[in-house]
């Protein structure tokens, strides 16, 4: 498959595109952030708990990466929707970027278009 890192750096990313990083782990993870951050994606987000996203970003702003940058980035992923299933992590990461991608609240129909 190979590295990660090297794999995004190949890519183009501009305001079309829409990244999430879930890879099989820290190492991978930051890899990849680093790859992307600062690139022009309209969304990057990034799958973790608290403490493995602090460790991340800890380590990035070691190498020099700015604190800003960082704040910039969807982490953890998706809106809270889900009971912690793996569907509906995927759905809540999904609706998240529908809400970036169509400048939108995320709020529930109900409330914005009352009927009485």
């Amino acid at each position: 498959m190979g590295d990660i890192g090297e794999l995004l750096q190949k890519c183009q990313i501009d305001e079309r595109t829409y990244i999430v990083i879930v890879s099989r782990g820290h190492l991978g993870d930051k890899d990849a952030l680093r790859s992307a951050i600062n690139r022009g994606a309209r969304y990057l987000g990034m799958i973790g708990s608290r403490k493995k996203i602090r460790e991340t970003y800890d380590e990035l702003m070691e190498e020099g990466v700015p604190r800003e940058s960082l704040e910039d980035v969807y982490s953890p992923v998706g809106l809270d929707i889900s009971s912690g299933a793996p569907k509906e992590i995927a759905l809540g990461i999904m609706s998240e970027i529908l809400k970036i991608k169509n400048n939108l609240t995320g709020r529930s129909m109900r409330e914005i278009k009352k009927v009485w």
